[in-house]
């Protein structure tokens, strides 16, 4: 896959070579720890889900550098650069299924659900608003994670 001007950039800026094993820009950042699945992808979903209220506020930018630093083991001014990359991505998005794909691939269904909880983790952020909640329930559906465990994983975010 051709990489764009804005992602070679990027990757530039934070000394990352572009390597045949490691495709995304997290996999090949070092300590990279993460999880399963395109971690770009989910970068790009968190912006997605922090947006969807209209406003993607200090702390759900905040919360999203934290889960990128927490998650795959990269370094604030990294999780920083990636996200604005991923805010890019977002932007010119026309829907989300694309990256769910990527993000969540073949994932294992407890997996899909430590990622859903990740999403609602960086939405309630700033408080959670019903276009949050309906981006996120669109994104569960997609991630195929059942009603049941999308109305629990709602509940506990809530009132965390």
């Amino acid at each position: 896959m051709a990489k764009s001007p804005l992602f070679r950039a990027v990757q530039a800026f934070l000394g990352i070579e572009s390597s045949p094993e490691k495709s995304s820009m997290l996999e090949q950042a070092p300590g990279w720890k993460g999880p399963e699945g395109d971690p770009d992808a989910v970068a790009v979903l968190m912006v997605m889900a922090a947006a969807a209220d209209g406003i993607v506020s200090r702390e759900e930018t905040d919360r999203m550098a934290r889960v990128l630093e927490r998650e795959y083991g990269v370094r604030p001014e990294e999780a920083r650069a990636l996200l604005q990359t991923a805010r890019e991505q977002a932007d010119r998005a026309i829907e989300f299924y694309a990256f769910v794909k990527r993000a969540a691939g073949r994932l294992p269904y407890e997996k899909r659900l430590r990622m859903l909880k990740l999403l609602f983790d960086v939405a309630t952020a700033d408080g959670l608003d019903n276009d949050e909640i309906e981006k996120l329930r669109s994104i569960a559906a997609t991630l195929s994670i059942s009603p049941r465990d999308f109305g629990r994983i709602k509940g506990g975010s809530q009132h965390s």
